[in-house]
C-alpha cells in the first residue's frame, strides 16, 4: 500500500474513533452527573420518618397529659388509654384526651431527664387498632409543638385507612430541650355524627442527638 492508501486508512480510523469518542464522552459525562447529582441529593435530603438518616431514636423518661386518664368499656372490658400509650411502641395503643368533647387544648407532654437535641418528631395520629376504631375516634389536625427553643404549628394529614400506622413529621423548633408538649390544636374525624368525641394519638416518636 502507498503512502496516500495508509495516509486514508489512517485519517478513515482517526474519524470513526473520533465520532465513537464523541458519542461515547457525553455518555460518560452524563453518567458521572448524574451519580454526582443523585449523591449531592441524598446527602442534603432531610431526615423523614421514613429514613431518619443518622439521627438516634430517643425515648422519653416520662409522658404525662394536662386532663386526666380517659376510660371506656370495648369488647366488654374496662380499657384506660394515659399518655405513656404513646411511646409504648406499639401502634395498637393510644393516648386518648381526658377533655369534654374533642380535647381542643388537651396536651401531652414528654420529659427527657436531661437536654436532647430533637431534630425530628414522628406521630402515628389516630386511634390505629383496626379501621373501626380509626374511623370512630377524632384525630388531631393541628398540633402546637413546644419545646425548650419556643413554639411552632405543625399539621398533620387525615391518612386513609390503609396507611393508618403510618409515621408523620411534626415541625418543632430544633434545639436542646428538657421536654417536648403537643397541645390539640384542632381535630378531625371520619365518624360524622355516630363519631366518639374522643381525639386520639397512638405512637410518637423522637429523634435526634
Amino acid at each position: 500500500m502507498g503512502a496516500e492508501g495508509k495516509k486514508e486508512k489512517w485519517l478513515g480510523r482517526a474519524l470513526v474513533e473520533g465520532a465513537i469518542a464523541g458519542v461515547v464522552a457525553p455518555v460518560v459525562v452524563l453518567v458521572i452527573v448524574t451519580a454526582a447529582s443523585g449523591h449531592l441529593q441524598e446527602l442534603f435530603r432531610e431526615p423523614s420518618c421514613a429514613d431518619p438518616k443518622d439521627l438516634t431514636l430517643i425515648r422519653p423518661s416520662a409522658a404525662t397529659a394536662s386532663t386526666p386518664v380517659y376510660e371506656d368499656v370495648y369488647n366488654e372490658q374496662r380499657v384506660s388509654y394515659p399518655p405513656e400509650n404513646a411511646i409504648d411502641t406499639n401502634t395498637g395503643t393510644a393516648w386518648v384526651e381526658g377533655a369534654e368533647g374533642y380535647g381542643v387544648g388537651a396536651s401531652i407532654t414528654f420529659a427527657f431527664g436531661e437536654q436532647r437535641d430533637i431534630r425530628l418528631i414522628c406521630v402515628v395520629n389516630g386511634y390505629a387498632l383496626n379501621e373501626d376504631r380509626y374511623r370512630a375516634n377524632g384525630r388531631v389536625r393541628q398540633f402546637d409543638v413546644t419545646t425548650d427553643q419556643g413554639e411552632k404549628t405543625a399539621v398533620l394529614s387525615d391518612l386513609p385507612v390503609d396507611e393508618i400506622t403510618t409515621f408523620q413529621r411534626l415541625r418543632l423548633p430544633e434545639g436542646p430541650t428538657r421536654s417536648v408538649t403537643l397541645k390539640i390544636g384542632s381535630t378531625s374525624s371520619m365518624g360524622g355524627s355516630q363519631a366518639a368525641t374522643d381525639t386520639a394519638v397512638s405512637e410518637v416518636e423522637f429523634w435526634g442527638h
